[in-house]
């Protein structure tokens, strides 16, 4: 982290990812180390996350948010699905959304019903959702920000959409 924040001329930049970092690195560290379950990776992970961060700093309006700390996560955690994707295609094994589900515990404000039902989502279901509806991305940036395609995200959004809407009429909600 010092080597990227020395690379960083703007005192201003500096100082908001700086601010990032004290706030939310072990939430991130702890998120990487769930999905991964290796020390090394998981700061590898973050590291990485960082410079997705620094890459996005000016769409962060305040260092110390909601919004601010679930991009790191939804940054991070997605980051540490690509090594594990990356690792374990070596051996022929492939992810299973489960395991990240069971490993992970997720929260965010609000305990309302369909709340609820969207922590109970696929994490990449999840995360497009809390991006777009919460946080206001659009799906470019969104695409951007989880290192996939515009319409790859687009497709995924209305994935999520469509399961979430399944869930909620099968609880009698809408």
């Amino acid at each position: 982290m010092l080597i990227l924040l020395a690379a960083i001329t703007d005192e201003k930049t500096r100082s908001k990812l700086e601010m990032i970092y004290n706030a939310y690195s072990d939430a991130m560290y702890y998120r990487a180390y769930g999905i991964l379950h290796n020390s090394h990776d998981a700061e590898d992970v973050v590291q990485g996350a960082f410079v997705k961060i620094l890459e996005n700093i000016d769409k962060l309006e305040q260092p110390i948010s909601n919004r601010t700390r679930s991009f790191a996560l939804i940054v991070t955690e997605n980051k540490a699905i690509d090594l594990y994707r990356k690792k374990k295609k070596y051996n022929e094994v492939e992810l299973e959304d489960d395991l990240v589900e069971e490993n992970q515990s997720f929260s965010y404000e609000g305990d309302n019903l369909i709340t609820e039902q969207i922590l109970k989502l696929k994490p990449k279901y999840r995360n497009v959702l809390i991006l777009k509806y919460v946080h206001g991305y659009n799906y470019a940036e969104i695409a951007q920000i989880t290192d996939t395609t515009e319409e790859s995200a687009k497709k995924t959004g209305q994935r999520a959409r469509e399961k979430l809407e399944q869930m909620c009429k099968e609880l009698g909600i809408i």
